[in-house]
């Protein structure tokens, strides 16, 4: 939670490589999760067994959990891009108001 007019306890350079860092895993989890989902809906289809189900299933609890990574990783990409945005304009605010 920010107060108005205070800055957050995070300097720009942190929240920025935050930022960086989830839209880097973000774009990675996607395209990781894509790849597992494919193979979950496969495998069934090319191995038709019940070892080839039980992968399936395996596969697409494991696309579940990388969508909540995912999900978990935008959740805190959103925050610090807030925090940054925040503290940037209390810092606008402060260089109007000391003119």
């Amino acid at each position: 939670m920010t107060t108005p007019g205070k800055r957050s306890g995070f300097d720009e350079s942190t929240l920025r490589v935050v930022i960086a860092a989830t839209q880097e895993a973000v774009g990675g989890l996607t395209q990781v999760g894509s790849r597992v989902s494919y193979l979950a809906s496969a495998l069934p289809t090319v191995n038709i067994s019940k070892s080839g189900g039980r992968l399936g299933e395996i596969f697409l609890k494991l696309s579940g959990d990388l969508k909540a990574i995912k999900d978990n990783l935008d959740f805190v990409n959103q925050k610090a891009t807030g925090l940054l945005k925040h503290n940037i304009n209390v810092d606008a605010d402060a260089d109007a108001k000391g003119r």
